[in-house]
């Protein structure tokens, strides 16, 4: 990665706060409306999951999934990731933006599978499809997938489980519409 670039983005101004949380120290939209995501590497988590969003959207990339945010640099040494934005949380927009997409969101979320990314999450003793509603934008009138740096999200290591109890629908975790 070009130093100057690294330099050019570490140096934009924050425009909007969107996120701070457990899993990262922040993310943030600069003002060109590139994303600035922040972990701290001295938690073991916060380490696990730079280190598996690197792994999974450069993955995504080279098989060009279009619906992912793409790394445009990485900062190893302080854990910033800079990347495309994707819009606004359809969790922000509301449930009509749901209904209105949820075959696209569907699909695309099955294009995921095809490409080897599973998500998974064990829900009393049955594992579910889940993805969360903050993690599903809208921009452009086309819906992205963010946040993958959970180690839920997995290419293949994670198999799925062979249990008669797999859910095949997609579950949309703490979402009502």
């Amino acid at each position: 990665m070009n130093i100057e670039i690294m330099v050019y983005y570490d140096e934009l101004p924050i425009d909007k706060v969107l996120s701070r949380g457990k899993h990262s120290d922040g993310v943030y939209l600069l003002q060109n409306k590139i994303i600035k995501k922040v972990y701290n590497l001295n938690h073991s988590d916060q380490m696990q999951y730079f280190e598996t969003e690197i792994k999974n959207l450069t993955y995504l990339k080279e098989i060009d999934c279009t619906f992912v945010p793409q790394i445009i640099a990485i900062n190893k040494s302080n854990g910033t990731i800079y990347m495309t934005y994707c819009g606004l949380s359809i969790d922000m927009l509301g449930a009509f933006v749901y209904d209105k997409y949820v075959e696209e969101i569907n699909n695309k979320l099955d294009i995921l599978k095809k490409y080897g990314m599973i998500l998974y999450a064990k829900a009393q003793s049955n594992y579910h499809q889940i993805i969360n509603p903050k993690h599903i934008c809208l921009l452009n009138n086309c819906i992205y997938f963010i946040n993958f740096g959970s180690p839920l999200w997995s290419i293949n290591s994670i198999k799925e489980p062979k249990n008669d109890n797999i859910k095949s629908q997609i579950i949309i975790d703490n979402y009502s519409p």
